[in-house]
């Protein structure tokens, strides 16, 4: 095991790669999604925009299309867990409610018209 910096770091990614790998969402849909999009109730996460890599622009999905993805029990925990840390970073850091909305603001600093859409 890594040093304890080492493992800190693997925590506040493992939200991310878990959307990546058990939701099977594309880079830019994982830096683009908003807390409003989970529902750990229902067990469901709503895919309904992309971050582009290059210029950070939010937009539309690949295909256009919003869909709903399952929401596993592991990956719901790792969301949980990754969003009560960010509180206070949030705090600390005096976020706006647009970089308060994103699951992954330290990923996505993003702009464009879908970030507010719907």
């Amino acid at each position: 095991m890594g040093s304890p910096r080492d493992t800190a770091g693997f925590h506040r990614w493992l939200a991310f790669i878990g959307c990546c790998t058990l939701a099977g969402l594309r880079w830019g849909e994982a830096a683009a999604l908003q807390w409003e999009d989970i529902d750990t109730e229902k067990r469901v996460l709503h895919i309904r925009r992309s971050a582009c890599d290059k210029t950070r622009q939010v937009k539309d999905t690949k295909d256009h299309e919003d869909r709903f993805v399952p929401l596993s029990a592991q990956l719901a925990t790792w969301l949980t867990e990754h969003r009560a840390n960010l509180a206070l970073e949030a705090q600390v850091k005096e976020w706006s409610p647009e970089q308060r909305a994103l699951c992954f603001p330290s990923i996505s600093t993003v702009t464009g018209p879908a970030m507010h859409a719907r």
